[in-house]
């Protein structure tokens, strides 16, 4: 199961994180430009990732996020979310320990559209988030034919038991 949540983040806050991510720490990856960094790097992200936090209940915690920038391609294959070794709460089951959001920064581009688990393809606003459980629900990014496609996608896992 997924959801769609609009116009959470603003145009003006899409554009500073933009502007913010140095294009010479972006490195290429399987065919896209891409960013992976700690959750804190700048006071536009962090302000994102409340903004995502809100759309959950409690319970969550913020683990990586990866900034990328798509250009005309293939797009990403159909996979699922893995959680990397140290960071998943302890008792809880894989498929249940990660939320994935996708903040779309903007949506100049033709293509590049998300399918989760086997739905509609969703082309998305500007300002947009995706969320849905990473690790349960198999996604891609279809193709892109024209533009740049900027993305912020978080996981958050669940916070360690006590």
């Amino acid at each position: 199961m997924y959801r769609i949540e609009y116009d959470v983040i603003s145009d003006a806050l899409c554009h500073q994180i933009i502007s913010v991510l140095n294009p010479d720490s972006v490195q290429q990856f399987k065919g896209y430009k891409s960013l992976i960094f700690s959750t804190h790097t700048s006071v536009y992200i962090s302000k994102a990732i409340t903004k995502c936090l809100k759309l959950i209940e409690d319970g969550w915690r913020p683990a990586w996020l990866t900034y990328a920038e798509m250009t005309p391609g293939p797009g990403l294959v159909k996979h699922i979310d893995i959680v990397p070794d140290g960071v998943i709460a302890e008792g809880a089951p894989l498929s249940e320990s990660i939320i994935t959001f996708v903040m779309y920064l903007n949506d100049e581009f033709v293509g590049g559209e998300l399918v989760v688990d086997g739905n509609d393809a969703y082309k998305p606003s500007a300002g947009s988030v995706v969320v849905f459980n990473g690790g349960r629900d198999a996604h891609q990014v279809l193709p892109i034919f024209e533009g740049h496609r900027h993305t912020l996608t978080l996981w958050c896992i669940p916070n360690k038991k006590a």
